[in-house]
């Protein structure tokens, strides 16, 4: 799991509950440099026009695509 998909538990920090309230604005302020895939991540990652695919598309696109959560960009293309 990446902490992009976290969801927050009712057994959740407050200090936690804080950081995950900031993860909106670090995704609208971060990109992702793709070079060759191996590092960014398919789903999670800003290497597209949209944002991270998993925003654009929502939580079952990776179920849908056959591309598991957690793949790289170089993974999910071959």
């Amino acid at each position: 799991m990446t902490v992009w998909a976290a969801e927050v538990q009712s057994n959740t920090s407050l200090i936690w509950k804080n950081l995950m309230d900031l993860i909106p604005i670090v995704k609208a302020l971060t990109a992702c440099d793709l070079k060759d895939g191996a590092h960014a991540s398919f789903w999670h990652d800003s290497w597209t026009a949209h944002g991270p695919l998993i925003d654009f598309v929502g939580s079952e696109g990776p179920r849908m695509l056959g591309i598991h959560v957690n793949a790289n960009v170089a993974d999910a293309i071959r």
